[in-house]
């Protein structure tokens, strides 16, 4: 069995009692197909943000069931064949477990992780590869520095000259 929820629009030209009354229509017309119901929104009364069949409102009503997937075309036909009902829409709802976010891992975590993964000959040659890459940046955000500040220097010295 699949859950599934069936929404569906009720022509605004019922009553609150008729509403009522076919809503108990729908959920038997459901239990005979064999559904067991989860959850039921009885029908509130809407304003729609289009016209449908020259009404601008209409009575929103929707269920949650579990039932056979064979069923649900007979359901629909059904549904279809209802003067009462303006629109309705049937939807398969899984549930979908969350899966815990991955932790982001600091550099000191990742070099640890390659220095247990290097074992023998090459660990060596990685840990000197991985320093020299560190000096590397550390030699590039000095020139960073020093290119800012005297590009600072500069700025200070054109904005005398307009003074």
């Amino acid at each position: 069995m699949n859950l599934y929820e069936l929404t569906y629009l009720i022509t605004p030209e019922l009553t609150n009692k008729e509403v009522a009354e076919f809503n108990d229509e729908i959920t038997e017309l459901l239990k005979g197909a064999g559904a067991s119901l989860c959850g039921i929104n009885s029908p509130k009364k809407r304003n729609l943000a289009y016209e449908i069949d020259s009404k601008n409102e209409a009575y929103l009503a929707s269920i949650d069931l579990e039932m056979d997937s064979e069923k649900i075309k007979l359901i629909e036909e059904k549904m279809k064949k209802e003067d009462k009902i303006i629109r309705h829409l049937m939807v398969s709802k899984e549930f979908i477990e969350e899966e815990e976010e991955p932790k982001e891992t600091t550099k000191e975590e990742k070099e640890e992780k390659e220095e247990g993964e290097g074992e023998g000959e090459g660990e060596e040659d990685k840990k000197e590869e991985k320093e020299e890459k560190e000096e590397e940046e550390k030699e590039k955000d000095k020139k960073d520095k020093k290119n800012k500040k005297v590009k600072l220097n500069e700025i200070d010295e054109k904005i005398d000259e307009i003074l």
